[in-house]
């Protein structure tokens, strides 16, 4: 990093304009990166009430199941199509 007691006013402005911008930076690619994370637990546990779903197809009716997995009654509809 300069030495900021050698920077003149308007250096140092900048200086501290392009350090802002970079936290900013680093902020906005962490937050990317928990959306990330968030967006992927989501779509896992989305996957894993699917996944219930067709092994209950055998033994529930959809509203049973529905209501088990949390799934919508059209989803699990489209599941059952899906099976046969």
């Amino acid at each position: 990093m300069a030495n900021q007691a050698n920077l003149t006013p308007t250096e140092l402005e900048d200086l501290e304009r392009r350090e802002m911008f970079i936290y900013d930076q680093q902020g906005a690619v962490a937050l990317g990166r928990e959306e990330g994370r968030e967006e992927g637990r989501l779509e896992g546990k989305k996957e894993e009430q699917r996944m219930i779903a067709q092994k209950l197809l055998t033994v529930l009716d959809d509203e049973a199941i529905a209501a088990t997995t949390g799934l919508s009654l059209e989803v699990v509809r489209e599941l059952r199509e899906k099976m046969n």
